[in-house]
């Protein structure tokens, strides 16, 4: 789906019109009929920039001309894309090239997925045997996770990407059309393979790398759910099956990042997807011995980027369960509750210094108006869960207005407006 201009040609190129000028002629090059032999020619070569132009030239070409391919010629263009990926990571030098041999394929299955079914099991063949087979003639006989097993770790990654490539452009193409609707029906038949494939690359240990890549996948298959709606229920049940290795993948430091950053857009997008299952698993995890360390570092004012996720993980999953946890029984909720309060507590001045203190204020904002939706003042006292609930909240306040205090003029007068706006909110609350 790309079709921007950065040829390596333009690194030796340093006034504006010059590179004007070196853009429109790049450009002109592309639109000619020689553009595709030179694009081959380009993708043979050992340098690395030359290669990725190559890649990106047959992008722009499939963009604009994909209707004069015969399937011949199609075909052919498959074979050598597979190939030239392929050896893009057995002579890996960086992800530029493999990723834009990546994008190079989604593409090509954009215009011609009818020539290219089964593309999950196809490609992990292709790379596992070191040989090119015609996917119109592949046997559906063929175990896709007995292949997937023999993949080395860059092999699994390689597969990773060009399914994520795939699966992010379908998701930008319009269903109502019918080539829309054909792209849909192609990419939701490999649900099942692209499934085992996410659940090895989940389970991955040795190499986060893959296990990261593996939650990118599997965030492009949630977004191509959302997007269905209702439309496949198959989809979303394998996905479901998916959920609890993101969550359990929340302890990994090296695996943290990712999948909170999927469970939190998940919790505020697409709560949907999660089951009660799940969301027992991320309740056993936030009163654990793990989250204990983590949130003790985000109350002392740990600045690392991934502190602050926490909170926002825990306030996604506070916003989305906010009946449960003022309602609820269960002991974990009252932890929770507590947990959520304590945030407002936490080290450093508010918006300039502490990220999480004004998504806790909303969170509280948004307890206290359901609250006061379920319940009135005259009911409390013969609500069961009401007066504990009101408890909570005083309690809030409390903690609310001992943290609202305003930095020294000096330090103050550095912020940025935005951060001295975002303050002036917060304190009227």
């Amino acid at each position: 789906m790309e079709d921007n201009i950065l040829p390596w040609s333009l690194d030796k190129v340093e006034s504006p019109n010059a590179i004007t000028e070196a853009q429109a002629l790049l450009a002109n090059f592309q639109s000619s009929p020689q553009a595709w032999i030179l694009a081959h020619e380009l993708l043979r070569r050992p340098d690395e920039k030359g290669k990725f132009f190559g890649a990106l030239t047959i992008i722009v070409k499939l963009n604009r001309e994909s209707s004069s391919l015969s399937e011949e010629n199609a075909q052919e263009l498959l074979e050598h894309l597979i190939g030239w990926y392929r050896d893009s990571f057995e002579n890996y030098t960086g992800p530029l090239v493999p990723r834009k041999l990546s994008s190079a394929l989604a593409t090509f299955f954009l215009h011609f997925h009818q020539l290219w079914p089964s593309f999950v099991r196809h490609l992990s063949i292709c790379l596992a045997s070191w040989q090119y087979f015609d996917p119109l003639s592949l046997q559906s006989s063929f175990d896709v996770g007995r292949v997937l097993d023999t993949l080395d770790l860059n092999k699994l990654k390689a597969v990773l990407w060009v399914v994520t490539s795939i699966v992010e452009d379908v998701i930008r193409i319009d269903w109502n059309t019918a080539n829309g609707v054909h792209l849909y029906n192609s990419v939701v038949r490999e649900a099942t393979d692209a499934a085992t494939l996410l659940f090895k690359g989940l389970a991955e240990t040795q190499m986060a790398a893959v296990s990261n890549d593996s939650i990118k996948c599997l965030q492009s298959w949630i977004f191509f759910a959302q997007k269905a709606s209702s439309r496949d229920s198959h989809v979303l049940a394998l996905l479901r099956n998916l959920m609890p290795s993101v969550i359990e993948s929340l302890i990994s430091e090296s695996r943290f990042g990712a999948s909170a950053e999927l469970l939190i857009d998940t919790l505020s997008n697409y709560p949907a997807l999660l089951s009660e299952h799940h969301f027992n698993l991320l309740v056993n995890l936030f009163v654990s011995s793990w989250a204990d360390e983590r949130y003790s570092r985000l109350l002392e004012g740990d600045i690392e980027f991934e502190s602050a996720q926490f909170g926002q993980l825990l306030l996604a999953f506070g916003e989305e369960k906010c009946q449960w946890l003022m309602q609820s029984e269960d002991p974990r909720s009252k932890v929770l509750l507590s947990m959520l309060c304590g945030l407002l507590g936490s080290d450093g001045y508010p918006v300039a210094e502490n990220r999480v203190f004004v998504p806790a204020i909303e969170f509280w904002s948004t307890f206290t108006e359901v609250m006061s939706d379920l319940v009135t003042l005259d009911d409390i006292s013969t609500t069961p869960w009401a007066e504990s609930a009101l408890l909570q909240v005083l309690e809030v306040v409390s903690v609310a207005c001992r943290k609202i205090t305003y930095p020294p003029a000096e330090e103050f007068s550095q912020w940025d407006s935005s951060d001295r706006h975002t303050v002036y909110q917060a304190f009227s609350w």
